[in-house]
């Protein structure tokens, strides 16, 4: 870099504030800021600044809140404030677990549909619908595909389909249903 770059055809004033500027190494956290005096006087002169002008607000983001309605089991329902979750790990892999299940249980495969949408943010009622769900599954373990012993060789399929049905997207949902010798297939 040195073959390329060179301070001797600059004056020697504008080399000197040149360097004092490219040895200043710029802190990422206020613990490192704190030790060097220049830039304890330059965050004083910032805090001055915002409260001079009049655009000094504290504001807390670290949730986000929608409102959500639950119900109970006794079927009463509330309005309640809904926030992200903070680490949707545990969804990801809740949700990502009832994904096997779907193919036994026709049941829950709408649901668990819902819920794989909100992957990325899922709010604290995701997460209770979920829990919800698995309470479901363990309480109605009967409720799976149960294939037929009659011998029979029709293939019958059945379609409906409802337009914006979705609340959330108002996209249209089509169902269907295959059966195999009385059993459910798809």
């Amino acid at each position: 870099m040195s073959n390329y770059l060179s301070y001797d055809s600059l004056s020697p004033s504008y080399a000197k504030s040149l360097s004092a500027h490219s040895s200043i190494v710029e802190p990422k956290h206020y613990h490192e800021a704190s030790k060097d005096a220049r830039w304890i006087i330059a965050m004083q002169q910032e805090v001055t600044a915002l409260e001079e002008n009049n655009t000094w607000d504290v504001v807390d983001l670290s949730v986000e809140f929608d409102e959500a309605v639950l119900c109970s089991d006794d079927g009463t329902c509330a309005r309640v404030k809904d926030c992200v979750l903070l680490d949707p790990e545990p969804y990801q892999r809740l949700v990502g677990r009832l994904l096997y299940p779907t193919m036994t249980r026709p049941d829950i495969t709408y649901v668990v549909q819902v819920l794989s949408q909100f992957m990325h943010k899922p709010k604290r009622s995701h997460m209770d619908t979920a829990l919800r769900l698995i309470k479901y599954v363990k309480n109605a373990p009967g409720l799976g595909l149960l294939l037929s012993s009659q011998q029979s060789g029709n293939l019958v399929a059945f379609c409906d389909s409802d337009w914006a049905f979705c609340p959330q997207s108002r996209k249209s949902v089509t169902r269907y249903i295959v059966k195999f010798r009385n059993s459910l297939i798809s």
